[in-house]
């Protein structure tokens, strides 16, 4: 019996000590595991920074670069217009029909007024021309024939002019103006619809 009872501690002192042996066994174990754990998901998070961070880059990159050939291409529309519109200007004073004449003006002033207005017609004219060319690469392809075509009608205003010989002052050669300003003028609103048009896909 005292042999039973000895046999029996005996067995419960070794069984607690396996059995404390193998608890620091699976807590050691344990934190190990949760120690690779953290190490993984604080790697984990480093990844995430970086890509976020990457993300983040290429989205403000995209925004600048947009903002950028918005502002550009805007800036482009804004100069060819307003050089158009000084060629329109000069277009409509250089043979006007219900032009105001001094009553003692002499045909040589008539004459020597209508260069003057012909080569302020030439000088917007061709500061278009520059501009126009210019600034090509920065509007779409569309844009740049409607622009072509709005030059194309000062030009022929201008040939018209310095080819009309005896014809000058003539009701003809004023009725070729209005015929040139309205080729521009239908270039001209084309041109502005397309404008509209593209800065609202902006």
């Amino acid at each position: 019996m005292v042999m039973f009872g000895l046999s029996k501690w005996l067995g419960k002192v070794w069984a607690d000590r396996m059995l404390e042996g193998e608890k620091a066994k699976f807590a050691k174990e344990l934190e190990e595991l949760k120690a690779k754990y953290a190490r993984e998901l604080e790697e984990l998070k480093d990844t995430m920074g970086r890509s976020k961070s990457i993300l983040q880059a290429e989205i403000d990159r995209s925004v600048f670069v947009s903002r950028t050939h918005f502002e550009t291409e805007f800036e482009a529309y804004k100069q060819a217009f307003k050089a158009l519109a000084e060629v329109r200007l000069c277009m409509a004073s250089v043979r006007p029909m219900s032009d105001i004449t001094p009553a003692n003006e002499s045909e040589d002033d008539r004459k020597d007024r209508l260069a003057k207005r012909t080569k302020e017609l030439m000088d917007a004219h061709n500061a278009a021309v520059t501009i126009v060319e210019n600034l090509n690469p920065f509007y779409p392809k569309e844009v740049y024939p409607a622009l072509q075509e709005c030059l194309m009608a000062a030009r022929l205003e201008l040939v018209n002019v310095r080819t009309a010989g005896f014809q000058t002052f003539s009701p003809n050669w004023y009725l070729q103006d209005e015929m040139r300003m309205g080729e521009f003028l239908t270039a001209y609103t084309k041109v502005c619809e397309l404008v509209r048009s593209r800065i609202s896909t902006l």
